[in-house]
């Protein structure tokens, strides 16, 4: 039975200058220490400063955890604008201005280099960004351009690919199929070193977060199998892609039943799920698709029980890169530290795609902004093919991703103070900030549990700084992706982020769930589309093209289209290597100005006819902005084609509901 509580009461702090209220006596208690300089007490192994004793206690855990005091050595706290000797009060409970104060404080006005502080919720975990492993005082330099490295001298290993008999024995056990698959034509060792081969050139490069140089196959059957498994799924014989999307569904329950049933899991293992699930969700059929969601509402709650997205978890493997004794143990313990964080990183991300783009709900906790990490390193430190190579490349200094967000946002023309000097992000840690973007935008549009007052502070920019923001990236990617120095899986995810950048501002300018019902789509995530959907849609869809966001949005749309589908993709086809999101992008933005030309008039004459045009080539190249409507079919035809040439199943579930719109009479 719950606590009868009367919701009129509050109790108000009494502190000169302080306006808090809570409605609890003891939260105002526990708050009122923070007013008496008097009660401070000093933390014994670094001489830290608190006003309370359980935050006091919290703290010391902390070196216990570091074994011996491995957190003695920290980084300098970031200077404060006004020389304070502490940190700011912290919100007392996430009800008392928890998520308000993180959205209050993401689009602030920053002031020099960026250094506010970061707001808390309530885990009483003072000084939690200070802890980071971060130097402050580089937060103004931009360090642009490549990273310095040696990349020229010290050649990035290749991976191993070989599948011995001995260990396709394995693979064949460890899938509980030893003696149907044993004696499968395809289950050879020459068919799995050739699908392990396509795993490290086609799918790795778009998530990158297995050490090639220092992979073994034999240490996780878990992890080879789920790579061997998406390696067959991406080979071009059709047979082959058979097979792996028939052993697909087992290795998940094999995964689980020997290797991650219950935390701490290890690294393999959690590599492995995560793996699996990006494949089913981009590269399988509707029923693979669909299960991502369950499997990615696993493994964030598996990774925020094992505190995977706070800094916390790499303390200890910080200190044992601080304190190793050896240029290759120093090695080995920053590999690890750097492969888990690429894992929390793409475990958060493909549960921010599902939301953003696939229209599910997240399952993370309130915020992106409690993810608590530095950014991914530098391509050429992460491919380094050993110790020395690794040791000769130049450390560019690691970025909170809180802060990386943040200033993405600063940029904003609405903004009234000057943009802080950028710092240098490589592609993989660009894609990380794309997705925290999208993040803070499915969170202020649709999740509801911003107070009134947070509300209304966002509502005034938020949509603007999202979209100077995605502007801003995405010319510092045109302006990079094809620079010589770019490595295939910088090059590659780049790529890949102009895909998610076209879907993120799709979805400011123009109602993707309802241009999607307009389209004919049977159901969005779990929810089935009925024909009030349908008649609802059409009368936001109509009404969006006479505007200007539907003007801005065909625009957009038809300048993706032209910059990303090149002559060679046109004639060749659409491959997974090409970008797992590229299908969806160009779908969606073919609904776009499907519409828009279908129920808009252009307000210019046709260009003359080309030869392009004339052998049934991709028409939008004479079409910078609008399209006529006797065109759209051509155009719909052609996106059609491209869609079913490709392998993922929603693709050819798009390809479908295009082809249907051949038919349609709007």
């Amino acid at each position: 039975m719950g606590r009868n509580k009367d919701p009129d009461v509050r109790h108000f702090c009494a502190h000169p200058g302080c306006t808090k209220s809570f409605s609890r006596a003891d939260h105002l208690k526990r708050h009122t220490a923070n007013h008496d300089p008097e009660q401070r007490k000093n933390c014994p192994e670094c001489g830290r400063s608190f006003t309370r004793s359980d935050v006091l206690f919290a703290h010391l855990k902390k070196h216990e955890v570091a074994e011996g005091g491995a957190t003695k050595e920290r980084s300098p706290s970031p200077p404060e604008p006004n020389g304070g000797a502490g940190m700011p009060n912290l919100p007392e409970t996430p009800g008392d201005g928890g998520l308000d104060d993180l959205y209050g404080w993401l689009l602030a006005d920053s002031g020099p280099g960026w250094l506010d502080p970061l707001p808390d919720l309530a885990f009483n975990l003072e000084g939690d960004i200070a802890a980071l492993p971060f130097d402050w005082s580089i937060l103004s330099l931009n360090t642009g351009g490549p990273s310095a490295s040696t990349s020229n001298i010290f050649l990035p290993s290749s991976p191993p690919t070989d599948v011995t008999e001995p260990l396709r024995l394995s693979l064949c056990t460890y899938l509980l199929s030893a003696q149907s698959l044993a004696s499968h034509p395809l289950a050879t060792c020459s068919t799995f070193s050739s699908a392990l081969s396509r795993y490290w050139q086609t799918f790795h490069p778009q998530l990158p977060i297995v050490h090639t140089s220092t992979f073994d196959p034999t240490r996780s059957l878990g992890l080879l199998s789920a790579m061997i498994v998406v390696g067959l799924c991406l080979q071009p014989d059709a047979n082959v892609r058979t097979f792996g999307q028939q052993l697909f569904p087992h290795v998940r329950p094999m995964l689980m039943l020997h290797e991650a049933s219950v935390p701490p899991i290890p690294l393999g293992a959690f590599q492995a799920l995560t793996i699996l699930g990006q494949a089913g969700q981009m590269l399988l059929d509707q029923k693979r698709h669909d299960m991502a969601y369950p499997d990615s509402a696993y493994e964030v709650t598996i990774g925020r029980l094992m505190d995977v997205f706070s800094w916390r978890f790499y303390t200890k493997m910080s200190a044992q890169v601080a304190q190793a004794q050896t240029e290759d143990e120093r090695w080995q313990a920053w590999i690890e530290s750097e492969s888990w964080r690429r894992v929390a990183f793409a475990v958060i991300m493909r549960d921010i795609e599902l939301s953003t783009i696939f229209q599910h709900l997240p399952t993370r906790a309130l915020s992106i902004l409690l993810i608590r990490l530095a950014l991914p390193s530098d391509d050429d430190r992460w491919t380094a093919a050993s110790s020395s190579a690794w040791r000769a490349c130049q450390a560019t200094p690691d970025i909170p991703f809180p802060y990386a967000v943040k200033h993405a946002l600063s940029i904003s023309t609405a903004s009234t103070a000057p943009p802080a000097t950028p710092p240098h992000l490589n592609p993989f840690a660009r894609y990380c900030v794309i997705h925290g973007l999208m993040s803070v935008g499915w969170d202020v549009k649709w999740r509801g549990s911003l107070r009134a007052a947070a509300i209304e502070s966002v509502q005034r920019n938020w949509r603007g700084s999202l979209r100077d923001a995605y502007r801003q990236l995405r010319t510092d990617i045109i302006l990079t992706v094809d620079l010589p120095f770019l490595s295939a899986s910088e090059r590659s995810i780049s790529l890949t982020s102009l895909d998610l950048l076209l879907v993120a501002e799709l979805d400011l300018l123009a109602d993707l769930t309802s241009i999607l019902t307009f389209a004919g789509v049977d159901r969005i995530a779990a929810r089935t589309v009925g024909p009030e959907d349908f008649s609802l849609a059409g009368k936001a869809v109509r009404k969006w093209v006479s505007t200007d966001e539907g003007l801005q949005a065909a625009e957009l749309a038809g300048s993706y289209l032209t910059q990303r589908l090149q002559p060679e993709i046109l004639e060749r086809g659409w491959t997974a290597a090409d970008g797992m999101y590229g299908p969806w992008a160009i779908y969606i933005a073919t609904l776009v100005v499907w519409i828009f030309g279908s129920l808009r008039p252009a307000p210019f004459a046709y260009p003359s006819a080309t030869s392009e045009q004339a052998n049934g080539l991709f028409l939008h190249r004479d079409f910078p902005i609008l399209y006529r409507a006797e065109d759209i079919p051509l155009f719909l035809a052609q996106i059609a084609a491209l869609l079913q040439g490709q392998q993922w199943g929603i693709g050819h579930d798009a390809a479908a509901i295009l082809r249907g719109l051949l038919q349609r009479k709007l």
